[in-house]
């Protein structure tokens, strides 16, 4: 992308500011991550072509758009102003391109994907050679954490994510929704009795997500009416596979998603209890850092979840 060399407010002749397509990848990977070496690992190239590249920049932009120290980079207020140019940019790029070649398209480039600790173990990572190998122009980065992703600093092109509803305004894309149940070991039900009804739950061991609080709020619906039971847990985790394997072994109560304890429930390890107070389901969706905007390779994506995991029970 070459530019035409144009005059400033002096009359001085300069470079655009943005002289080829290699410049607003520098500057958005910098925006994004903010560091120059995490830019540099992103773009596949040295800091020091990514640092000389900003400087470079400034220069021809006559304006600071970082401030730097060792460890930090901070944008300053143009630097704002430019990245939403830039983002525009690329999204423009992407559906020329998307346009011009349609469903012939090779999709190529980094896709970096953020998704739950054990949902991307038990349900991402054995179908993802498959999506490889259906694109192999794509260089897939598959980031598993029990936190949400800061899409933009992190430089997230799709983050799949559990909640409560699907704001299709926000840009979410529903993927499949996840039916959640109680669910216990027969042993446990044995020494501790079964539950009848959700207030019966404040009696028993709960096991239950990590909360700010000492408590957590367990939602139920009964008759078709959305109720809280609050418990107070005996054990908490941020990892769905601890809970799991805790459940299992006999230490209380927990409310998880069906797919999830699947396979524990037909080896009968586990086994639901308050069924006809079963809390209403969450949903998976995948969202963008731009909730316009979707790239066609985050879209082909989700598009391959949705073939391979979209089913009637959900996935927790």
């Amino acid at each position: 992308m070459r530019g035409r060399r144009r005059k400033d407010k002096d009359g001085n002749i300069r470079l655009p500011v943005l002289a080829d397509f290699s410049s607003i990848e520098v500057f958005v990977a910098i925006m994004e991550t903010r560091s120059i070496s995490k830019a540099a690992s992103r773009l596949n190239t040295a800091p020091s072509v990514v640092s000389h590249r900003l400087t470079t920049l400034e220069s021809l932009a006559q304006v600071k758009l970082f401030n730097r120290t060792t460890r930090i980079v901070s944008p300053t207020e143009a630097a704002e102003r430019l990245y939403r140019h830039c983002i525009e940019i690329i999204h423009r790029i992407d559906a020329a391109e998307q346009e011009l070649w349609g469903a012939n398209a090779v999709l190529s480039g980094d896709l970096r994907i953020a998704a739950p600790v054990y949902f991307g173990m038990q349900s991402i990572a054995p179908i993802l050679p498959i999506f490889i190998r259906r694109y192999p122009g794509l260089n897939v980065s598959l980031q598993l954490s029990a936190q949400a992703a800061n899409l933009i600093s992190e430089g997230i092109d799709l983050a799949i994510r559990f909640q409560g509803k699907v704001d299709i305004k926000n840009g979410d894309r529903m993927i499949l929704e996840n039916e959640r149940v109680f669910c216990a070991s027969p042993r446990y039900l044995e020494e501790h009795g079964t539950p009848q009804v959700p207030l019966d739950l404040q009696n028993h061991d709960c096991i239950c997500s990590s909360t700010p609080v000492p408590f957590a709020n367990w939602s139920y619906r009964e008759k078709g009416v959305a109720g809280v039971i609050r418990v107070l847990p005996m054990m908490q985790s941020d990892n769905v596979l601890v809970m799991i394997e805790a459940t299992r072994q006999g230490l209380g109560i927990a409310q998880l998603g069906r797919r999830v304890i699947e396979p524990f429930l037909a080896s009968g390890d586990l086994v639901t209890v308050l069924d006809a107070y079963a809390p209403d389901p969450n949903y998976l969706i995948a969202t963008a850092p731009d909730s316009n905007y979707m790239p066609q390779k985050a879209i082909a994506f989700v598009d391959f979840l949705v073939e391979h995991l979209a089913k009637p029970r959900g996935v927790g």
